[in-house]
Order: structure tokens, then C-alpha cells, then sequence
């Protein structure tokens, strides 16, 4: 009685492999979007902390100003 040929697994191997990989680096490069957008809304938020003390500063400038 003959035994079937199994089919070879390295091509499939090489699909999944090559799948997952390609998922990999997918989600890193989500997660790189992420970590940028989290830097983009700390910066936002210090400029706007920035620009409260700015402002206070200029107040403060005015009225010196309008005293005078």
C-alpha cells in the first residue's frame, strides 16, 4: 500500500512567516503613530501652558503701561 505525498510545509511556512511579518511591522508602525501622537499632544499642551504665562505677562505689561 502506498503512502501519499505530504505536501511540502516550507512554502506554507514561508506564507505564514512572511504574514506575520508583515503584521509585525504593521503594528509597529502603529504603535510609532501612537507614541508620536502622544508627544504631539504634550507639546500642544506645554504650548498652552506657555501661552497662559504669556499672557499673564502681558497683562501684567499693560497695565504698567496704562498706570504710567
Amino acid at each position: 500500500m502506498a503512502v501519499p505525498e505530504q505536501p511540502k510545509s516550507s512554502s506554507l511556512q514561508k506564507t505564514v512567516s512572511s504574514r506575520l511579518g508583515s503584521h509585525k511591522t504593521v503594528i509597529s508602525h502603529q504603535l510609532l503613530d501612537i507614541y508620536q501622537l502622544s508627544v504631539i499632544r504634550y507639546q500642544l499642551s506645554d504650548l498652552g501652558f506657555q501661552s497662559k504665562i504669556l499672557s499673564g505677562k502681558f497683562g501684567a505689561f499693560l497695565s504698567l503701561i496704562t498706570v504710567y
